[in-house]
């Protein structure tokens, strides 16, 4: 397993809900650089515990309601998700701060980032919403962009 991970999650069978997924499919269709692996975490169980064993920087995409605009950008940490003040929600927060803590509690320290999009629809259906289906390559960039400053370059800044 690659030290940095583009952990996709979400459910394929939710239109939106499934876009960390369609990003890494995507990016599995790509020549990662070396170090890269993008990984489908599906809904986020606690099978997921041994890519927070093995790898130093992890970045999640998954859908997230910040209140934004169907397509919107938010990066995120896994602090911003717990804060209960905060009015963003993962639509698989509650399993994924889960995973994170008992990774955390059995001594596993991988640096993760949260790249969260903002879904239009999340009714049953495979394909993403025409909504976000015409954002789709915006979204991809955005992913390379933070893939380059978070996972590459070991910045924890974005632009």
């Amino acid at each position: 397993m690659a030290k940095n991970i583009i952990l996709g999650i979400g459910n394929l069978l939710m239109k939106d809900d499934g876009i960390g997924i369609h990003i890494v499919n995507r990016l599995n269709e790509i020549d990662l650089p070396k170090g890269i692996e993008a990984i489908d975490g599906a809904t986020f169980t606690l099978d997921l515990l041994p890519i927070f064993q093995e790898a130093e920087k992890i970045l999640i995409v998954d859908a997230v309601k910040g209140g934004g605009p169907p397509g919107s950008i938010y990066y995120l940490t896994p602090q911003n998700l717990k804060d209960e003040k905060s009015r963003i929600l993962s639509l698989h927060q509650i399993g994924f701060l889960d995973v994170i803590e008992t990774a955390k509690e059995l001594g596993y320290c991988a640096d993760i980032r949260i790249l969260g999009v903002e879904p239009h629809d999340i009714s049953w259906g495979m394909e993403l919403s025409d909504t976000l289906d015409k954002k789709f390559d915006d979204i991809l960039d955005a992913v390379l962009h933070y893939m380059d400053k978070f996972l590459l370059n070991n910045s924890k800044e974005l632009s």
